[in-house]
């Protein structure tokens, strides 16, 4: 005698159907109950997929990420140019100081001979060799201001631009603790595209309905 397979659902029926996905039995009345249930099931997934699609091709994951890492790149670029105009207005200040350092004390020197040579004009005072050394003394102090003009006892060091890896300045990776995928990244320019959705290529659940003798 033939064992008859009862369905899955119900228990009491005759299982005449088969799902070619999950191999149970179904009567007639259940067996259409399941195939809309992964009807629904179906549906279910392709609004999840239509979702996803259109958060692909309106890039908001990848334009949060961009606006993120730009935001990033400006606040560094406002740092290095507050650093840069620091370190120039540093600079101004140290040549001012050294100059106005230099020029007094080039001042002292010139205002002694003035006013030894005031003195010595008034009191009668002087014989050759105080002009011979009052004349060195203003000779002297004449080739130091001629000097400064023509051969600055300053010089300015900068380090050149093109010895700076402007490319380890700041720079990209993947973040990732697989160091093998971790590389650095060249700025390119690419034109982003959509997604299109092909239903024909969207796999289809199948059953089949066997009857059984």
């Amino acid at each position: 005698m033939t064992t008859l397979n009862r369905c899955s659902k119900c228990s009491t029926s005759v299982g005449t159907c088969t799902c070619a996905g999950c191999k149970d039995y179904f009567c007639t009345k259940h067996f259409i109950a399941h195939r809309k249930e992964l009807q629904v099931n179906l549906e279910h997934i392709t609004d999840t997929q239509n979702r996803l699609l259109k958060q692909f091709n309106e890039n908001n994951h990848y334009s949060g990420l961009q606006s993120s890492l730009f935001t990033q790149i400006d606040q560094w670029q406002s740092v290095i140019i507050q650093k840069v105009n620091q370190t120039a207005d540093n600079i101004r200040q140290q040549v001012t100081q050294m100059l106005n350092g230099q020029r007094e004390e080039s001042k002292v020197k010139f205002q002694a001979v003035v006013d030894e040579l005031r003195k010595r004009k008034e009191e009668d005072d002087f014989v050759e060799d105080d002009l011979a050394r009052l004349k060195n003394s203003i000779d002297q102090l004449q080739q130091e201001l001629g000097e400064v003009q023509q051969h600055p006892f300053l010089e300015l060091h900068v380090e050149r631009s093109e010895h700076i890896d402007w490319n380890r300045l700041i720079y990209l990776e993947y973040k990732s603790s697989d160091t093998k995928k971790k590389k650095n990244l060249e700025a390119k320019s690419e034109t982003s595209q959509g997604f299109e959705y092909d239903a024909q290529s969207t796999s289809t659940l199948k059953s089949k309905c066997n009857n059984h003798s």
